[in-house]
């Protein structure tokens, strides 16, 4: 099976005071924790690269990556894909449900 923190589940990561269920997910498959070529998100060299910025990628660490035309990310590598087709709720019927919050 796999294991998912909150880290991997929500974006922004951090919701104080919220309460967030997943309906939904991408899985992109051999990721590992490290420095890598960004996307068109993290920002074009071109245009300059921000050190510390953060973005949905992960931390741009203010320099171009090498032979690429994006800024380089310290983060979850590779980057995700995002032109995936949405294939629908992990949750059936989400939008029918109720949610109760009891506090004593």
């Amino acid at each position: 099976g796999l294991i998912f923190d909150s880290y991997d589940l929500v974006v922004p990561a951090i919701q104080p005071g919220e309460l967030f269920i997943t309906t939904n997910y991408w899985l992109t498959s051999n990721q590992t924790r490290e420095i890598c070529n960004g996307s068109e998100d993290d920002g074009l060299c071109s245009k300059g690269c921000e050190m510390g910025k953060f973005t949905d990628n992960g931390r741009l660490t203010g320099r171009c990556f090498p032979n690429s035309q994006y800024c380089e990310v310290e983060g979850w590598c590779p980057v995700e894909n995002i032109n995936k087709k949405y294939k629908g709720n992990i949750i059936n019927n989400i939008g029918d449900w109720t949610i109760l919050l009891r506090s004593d």
